[in-house]
């Protein structure tokens, strides 16, 4: 998977020359010290773990090991994203209440 991302990223980086770099900047400090990216981390957090509270034990399952196969975007965001910029975080809050109604959709009885 690594070899399929990377070689056609290196062929349009070589096709398509760019003076521009791939992140603006370095913000990992000023994630962790600005109450607005802190207030951005808090709406991530809670959403995150209210759909872990919807989930029975095999989507709690689920969603742990979700979490820890997306430590490296998590990684990302906290380097060279801000917190305070949501849209970061829907992708892993849509992904938790997939996994939640998935779960409730099993449990209704037709």
């Amino acid at each position: 998977m690594v070899i399929a991302f990377i070689v056609p990223y290196v062929g349009l980086r070589m096709m398509i020359p760019q003076d521009v770099s791939l992140v603006e900047g370095i913000y990992f400090v000023d994630n962790f010290s600005s109450p607005f990216n802190l207030s951005g981390l808090l709406f991530g957090v809670i959403s995150l773990y209210f759909s872990y509270l919807l989930c029975n034990d095999e989507g709690k399952t689920l969603i742990r090991k979700y979490m820890f196969f997306s430590i490296p975007y998590l990684v990302m965001i906290a380097m060279v994203g801000l917190f305070w910029e949501v849209r970061l975080f829907i992708p892993l809050i849509l992904t938790g209440f997939i996994f939640a109604s998935y779960q409730f959709k099993n449990t209704i009885s037709a």
